[in-house]
């Protein structure tokens, strides 16, 4: 019985979670169109944002915090612009974290 639930298992993640070069790409593509409206809720679009990111990091794609921040920053509506040029200015590095 067990040997049946371990090749079902493994069946349904090749299957889901393909390491392909399309699955790749259409789950780079989720996270660099991911944009927030201007009413809703952050927290969401940040659960969705590391959502994005881990399921890339299961591919083994990588990504450095600053490239992570300025996603992030990306994604956010016109009305925070103010907001993000503060992040941003006079500083060396820029990491997720303190975008989070």
């Amino acid at each position: 019985m067990e040997d049946i639930m371990k090749q079902t298992w493994e069946k349904i993640e090749e299957m889901f979670a393909s390491k392909s070069l399309s699955n790749k790409l259409f789950l780079k593509d989720e996270l660099h169109s991911l944009n927030i409206e201007n009413d809703s809720n952050m927290m969401e679009h940040l659960s969705a944002f590391n959502r994005r990111i881990a399921n890339l990091q299961r591919l083994n794609e990588v990504y450095k915090s600053e490239d992570k921040a300025v996603m992030l920053l990306t994604s956010v509506p016109p009305s925070y612009k103010h907001f993000c040029t503060t992040l941003m200015f006079g500083k060396r590095t820029l990491k997720c974290e303190e975008v989070m």
